[in-house]
């Protein structure tokens, strides 16, 4: 809010050449988008701890999912000279919201470019293993610190501030939240040097034929 009415305020006081009040106009605006977001993402968080979200259960693609996300993401990568690896063993179908495991699969896979340098992998695997299915959302980048991985889930956290001034730290919290509305969990290994993976642990339940809406 400080952002905006110093821009806002400079341009009515006539301090602000008026050659550059597009600039701070813009910056009104894009900080307006910020604090709208936070705004959207506090709600939403404080929705899913109140246990108030609707979920649409239902049949879901997951290979088809996939293939959507990566579309979604692939010019970002492709500015960032990124290359995104997709491993599939095979048809897997879930019972989920579709909606919102696709919005954790793009905040993760879009954390991934943005917190790994040019010329890196990023990708999304998915495998069965006994009565779990498994989607892992993966890079060869930095890594990060042990004594940071603790903490990625808590609210407000960034565990590298120079990477990432524009979010809140509030999209890896509600993807946790999500995931576990959904019955399952998900954990992150990550190794400097080596890599960060995230791991979403669904569980291989029978499927019934309707949708279902659940509260």
């Amino acid at each position: 809010m400080t952002t905006i009415r110093a821009s806002l305020q400079g341009i009515t006081d006539g301090i602000v050449d008026p050659q550059d009040a597009r600039e701070f106009i813009q910056v009104s605006l894009d900080e307006t988008l910020r604090l709208s977001s936070l705004v959207d993402d506090l709600m939403e968080l404080s929705s899913f701890e109140e246990k108030q979200v609707k979920l649409i259960l239902q049949n879901v693609d997951v290979p088809e999912l996939v293939g959507l996300v990566v579309t979604q993401l692939k010019m970002k990568a492709k500015a960032k000279q990124i290359e995104l690896s997709v491993e599939i063993e095979g048809p897997y179908t879930v019972y989920a919201d579709a909606d919102r495991l696709r919005q954790v699969l793009i905040n993760l896979l879009d954390n991934a470019i943005n917190h790994i340098p040019e010329g890196s992998i990023a990708g999304i695997r998915v495998k069965k293993i006994k009565s779990e299915h498994w989607i892992e959302v993966w890079d060869n980048g930095p890594g990060i610190a042990p004594e940071k991985v603790q903490h990625l889930f808590d609210r407000f956290y960034k565990a590298d501030e120079s990477r990432n001034r524009s979010g809140a730290g509030l999209g890896l919290t509600i993807s946790k939240h999500i995931v576990e509305a959904l019955g399952g969990s998900l954990r992150v290994e990550s190794r400097l040097s080596q890599g960060t993976v995230f791991m979403i642990f669904l569980p291989a339940v029978s499927i019934p034929s309707d949708d279902k809406l659940m509260t």
